[in-house]
C-alpha cells in the first residue's frame, strides 16, 4: 500500500513512516515533486483537512492520502489563532509566537488547546468525516 502524506514536511513525514513500521510506502508531496499550492480556505480545521487530502487524492489516483490541519486555540483570544496558527503572524512560527505572548501580555486567563484533525482519501473521496 501507498501513502501520501500531504505535506512537505519531513518532520512529519518521519514520524509517519516509524509509526507504520514500513509496513507501508510512505510518499510526501516533495517525494513527488508536488509543489503546487492548495488553498486552505475552509472555516475548520476538518475542512483544510479535507481540502488538502480530496485535492492531492484527485490527483494521484490509486494512492491513499493522509492529510492535516493543526493549530492551537487559546481562551483568552477568543480561540484564536485557531486555523490561522501557522500563518497568524505573517512571519513564521517565531513570529507566531511572540504576537500571541503579545497579545496575552496582562491576561491571567492561559487556557489553550492544540487541534489536529486528520482526513484520509482515496480517488478523490473521503474515507473519514
Amino acid at each position: 500500500m501507498k501513502l501520501i502524506i500531504a505535506t512537505h514536511n519531513e518532520n512529519k513525514v518521519n514520524e509517519f513512516k516509524k509509526l507504520l513500521n514500513e509496513k507501508v510506502t510512505v510518499l510526501s508531496l516533495s517525494d513527488l515533486n508536488d509543489f503546487e499550492d492548495i488553498i486552505e480556505d475552509g472555516k475548520t480545521f476538518f475542512e483544510n483537512s479535507k481540502i488538502n487530502s480530496l485535492g492531492i487524492s484527485n490527483k494521484y489516483e490509486g494512492y491513499f492520502v493522509l492529510a492535516d490541519d493543526s493549530g492551537i486555540e487559546i481562551e483568552e483570544l477568543n480561540n484564536l489563532p485557531g486555523i490561522y496558527s501557522a500563518r497568524y503572524s505573517g512571519g513564521g512560527d517565531l513570529a507566531n509566537n511572540l504576537k500571541v505572548l503579545n497579545e496575552l501580555e496582562g491576561k491571567t486567563n492561559r487556557k489553550a488547546r492544540f487541534i489536529c484533525h486528520l482526513t484520509l482519501a482515496y480517488n478523490g473521496k473521503l474515507l473519514n468525516d
